[in-house]
């Protein structure tokens, strides 16, 4: 990646070189920070500014003075939204259509906005802030949050369910770093690899979109005062909850988002599921008591605060995991997970962990 820039920086102002180095400082200092989602997003956006506007300027080049000040706005803000756009995809899997209206109208007052706030802060300091520079203020403030609020209320121009996998992630940036070094040096080694990058993207995209299709597979899935259990069979997901839900709920529309799936089903959840070998048990608060485990091999989903006594439980029966969702009060759960701890006993907070995978062997699954 590196000789890929010091390429490209030999016509290059040296803005580059500080933002690789102010990059690998914070790296270095803290390394969790490559994994934060605003770090990278904020770091491509600079890097989409750096590369990619000088590029597009050069395009549709303008003598008229204010038309070619709008014009490199336009390109800063097209420059970082390209950047950004597949990380931003790839986790929120949406797209808005109307950036450029919205940076159009923010980004020229973004400066007046800036340098009236300041000097109010230093008049109010001084105790001579006047009344009608407030109002200019609360003015500006009312406008823009009228147009972005505007904005947002164009649906139809809000892309959603929008999928791309992590493999193809990395080929679109892939993509746009050698379209640029194929601009600045149209070699035809360079477009060469451009092609096969683009069959290689295509033949990512089609395996992943062959592998979701075809995902079989049980989750248990974190909810607010609620037990919820994915089952996915090819292109149908059936939805098992013990307090119902819609099928436009937020889990649903997520799992739709990462897994493609044409049919949904919601159904009332059991009190046990065969998984394979295993048992999947929920206990609950209304008939823990007269569970009969039957001394096989169990999966237990502790549910609602139960107050079941789960040392005995643990005694009586072979248990391999307790797992506990988000019906129950977080202080119940740590008693929960000091007793599994006592006993030597696999324990999983959805809430804290994420989804739970109970089984991707769907051949005897009892449903």
């Amino acid at each position: 990646m590196f000789s890929l820039f010091r390429a490209y920086l030999k016509r290059s102002p040296p803005t580059l070189y500080l933002l690789l180095l102010s990059s690998g400082v914070l790296i270095y200092s803290n390394s969790q920070y490559i994994e934060q989602l605003g770090f990278q997003i904020s770091y491509l956006a600079v890097f989409g500014i750096l590369i990619l506007q000088p590029i597009l300027v050069k395009l549709l080049p303008i003598k008229n003075r204010l038309l070619h000040r709008f014009w490199v706005m336009t390109t800063v803000t097209l420059a970082a939204q390209i950047a950004v756009s597949p990380l931003a995809i790839y986790h929120f899997h949406q797209f808005p259509g109307l950036f450029l209206i919205t940076n159009w109208v923010v980004l020229p007052f973004v400066a007046l906005y800036l340098y009236l706030g300041i000097g109010s802060l230093i008049l109010l300091n001084w105790q001579l802030l006047p009344k009608v520079l407030i109002d200019i203020l609360d003015l500006m403030t009312a406008g823009l949050n009228n147009v972005v609020l505007w904005v947002v209320n164009q649906e139809v121009f809000f892309f959603e369910e929008l999928r791309l996998s992590v493999h193809e992630v990395f080929l679109t940036y892939a993509i746009l770093l050698f379209l640029c070094f194929g601009y600045v040096k149209s070699k035809k080694r360079t477009l060469l690899i451009l092609f096969f990058e683009i069959l290689l993207l295509q033949w990512e995209a089609h395996k992943s979109r062959v592998t979701n299709e075809a995902t079989r597979a049980v989750w248990l899935m974190p909810a607010y005062n609620n037990t919820i259990l994915f089952y996915k069979n090819k292109k149908t997901l059936r939805v098992f909850s013990s307090e119902g839900m819609a099928r436009n709920n937020r889990l649903v529309v997520e799992f739709q988002n990462e897994f493609s799936t044409d049919t949904v089903a919601i159904e009332g959840l059991k009190n046990s599921y065969i998984l394979e070998d295993k048992t999947l048990f929920f206990i609950d608060s209304l008939w823990a008591e007269s569970f009969d485990f039957k001394k096989q091999k169990n999966l237990l989903v502790l549910t609602k605060n139960t107050k079941v006594n789960l040392e005995a439980i643990l005694l009586k029966n072979e248990i391999d995991q307790i797992i506990a969702d988000g019906s129950s009060y977080p202080n119940i759960k740590n008693r929960w997970k000091k007793t599994c701890r006592q006993f030597d006993i696999p324990f999983y907070d959805t809430q804290k962990e994420g989804p739970y995978l109970l089984s991707t062997k769907t051949r005897n699954i009892g449903f």
